[in-house]
């Protein structure tokens, strides 16, 4: 339904002259992103391939919050393996806070730190772009994304520690990707 409304949407705001070519351009194109947006959205959804214990995995410093919410093993944009860990971060402050400001994560498997990575497509845009955005009190929890290279299907431990005015704070926890 949502396709059609904004289908019919941009047909109604091109003009006339526009040759059916350049109509079937635009419409493919526009199917394209919602099919990309729709895949964002789908593999939020999706259960997570790993276990966790979520009594680890939250962090709260002085109201910032992030919480790790799934992990998704796939393949980054060069096809290598890589996990695709999920975050929700909100902020109970009274200042605009960033993600990135706030946080910084890190995995490790066989003891040694992951590269950061780059999703596979349809995985990101928005939510990578969402660890840049500023949220104040009161705002709705946001989605983010950290992406690693893997070298295999052994444990990840994931770090995260956060680091406001007058507070920091850390959290550890293991990953099983079997």
């Amino acid at each position: 339904m949502k396709k059609i409304i904004a289908l019919i949407a941009i047909l109604a705001l091109t003009p006339m002259t526009a040759n059916a070519e350049d109509l079937e351009a635009r419409v493919q194109a526009l199917e394209e992103r919602v099919a990309a947006l729709e895949a964002q959205l789908g593999i939020l959804e999706e259960e997570s391939e790993a276990t966790i214990d979520e009594d680890e995995t939250a962090l709260d410093v002085d109201g910032a919050k992030v919480l790790f919410k799934r992990i998704w093993v796939t393949e980054d944009t060069n096809g290598n393996n890589c996990i695709v860990l999920y975050f929700d971060f909100s902020n109970d402050t009274d200042e605009s806070l960033s993600y990135t400001a706030t946080y910084s994560v890190k995995a490790f498997q066989n003891g040694t730190q992951l590269d950061s990575s780059v999703g596979p497509d349809g995985i990101g845009g928005l939510l990578y772009d969402n660890a840049y955005k500023e949220i104040r009190k009161g705002a709705d929890p946001i989605h983010v994304v950290e992406c690693f290279k893997i070298s295999d299907m052994s444990d990840v431990t994931v770090s995260i520690k956060g680091h406001i005015d007058g507070g920091e704070g850390s959290t550890e926890f293991t990953l099983s990707l079997e």
